[in-house]
């Protein structure tokens, strides 16, 4: 008699609230055993008694170290990951910097990517046939630079919540991209990036951005959408064919109810760029937390 197939295990990290508790629930629907992982442990606790989840894990994603103890602390405790969806983040309203000396912005919307993903891809962690998801990335407009001579923006006048973000997002789509060229094929870990859509919920965490996206969110609010319908559309890549090849990036459809496969723009696709790319982000992980 042939045994029943063997559940998948996934980890969602910003998993308590929008649209990542909203994957955690659908993938928990799916049969999934489902772990979050967010800064306020004591809300992951909640939302993990209420949704049915497998467990939590505490991290503050502008921590490399805290990113760092997250990783072994899922090594000690699980067998492996199949599903690792990457959704922390928040919108910051001024320039500062996190306890690494990293401009705010760039560590909380990119360089927690790139730390997990490559610890996680590097060491083994990541199952045969595992996916990942970053739910951040443009959507399809090929407008973030990337300030190599200035990533941190810290020449004066240089910071603006916009250039901050385009150029994290940016990075995100070039870490998708290198990551499968560096891990899939051997491996065999699909990586994906996806652009979430204009949804009606809030960054993991207590910061709105400055007073003009604050506006901006308010006059889009009535056609933004719940979290669930954004989930709804990003799980598929996660459990169903659509997602079995990987190094593609994906915007949610605003007013329908299928995720869009996006071209890859000519840079981010451009190897020695996307290598150019990455040797910026490793530059700011420390070497300990590596």
């Amino acid at each position: 008699m042939a045994s029943a197939p063997q559940q998948k295990i996934a980890l969602v990290v910003g998993g308590s609230n929008g649209i990542g508790r909203a994957i955690a629930a659908k993938l928990t629907a799916a049969n999934v055993v489902t772990y979050i992982a967010g800064r306020n442990l004591a809300k992951c606790q909640g939302v993990a008694q209420e949704l049915g989840l497998g467990g939590v894990f505490e991290v503050d994603v502008a921590s490399q170290e805290s990113v760092h103890r997250l990783v072994r602390a899922v090594q000690e405790r699980l067998t492996r990951v199949d599903i690792l969806v990457l959704s922390a983040g928040a919108n910051v309203d001024a320039r500062s910097t996190t306890a690494d000396g990293v401009e705010l912005q760039f560590a909380v919307t990119h360089l927690w990517r790139f730390q997990l993903t490559a610890a996680a891809a590097a060491g083994g962690l990541l199952a045969p046939g595992a996916r990942v998801l970053s739910v951040s990335g443009s959507s399809g407009v090929d407008l973030g630079l990337v300030d190599f001579a200035d990533p941190m923006l810290a020449r004066p006048n240089a910071w603006s919540f916009f250039k901050a973000q385009g150029q994290a997002h940016k990075l995100n789509d070039v870490l998708c991209i290198q990551a499968q060229r560096r891990w899939g094929a051997d491996a065999n870990i699909q990586f994906h990036a996806a652009y979430p859509g204009q949804v009606a919920s809030n960054s993991d965490g207590s910061i709105e951005g400055p007073l003009l996206v604050q506006i901006l969110n308010r006059v889009t609010s009535p056609i933004k959408l719940k979290p669930e319908a954004s989930a709804a559309q990003l799980v598929p890549i996660l459990l169903e064919p659509l997602g079995a090849e990987g190094g593609k990036l994906w915007s949610v459809s605003q007013f329908g109810d299928t995720v869009t496969e996006l071209k890859v723009p000519a840079k981010v696709a451009d190897d020695d760029y996307g290598k150019k790319c990455w040797d910026l982000s490793n530059s700011f992980i420390n070497e300990k937390w590596k």
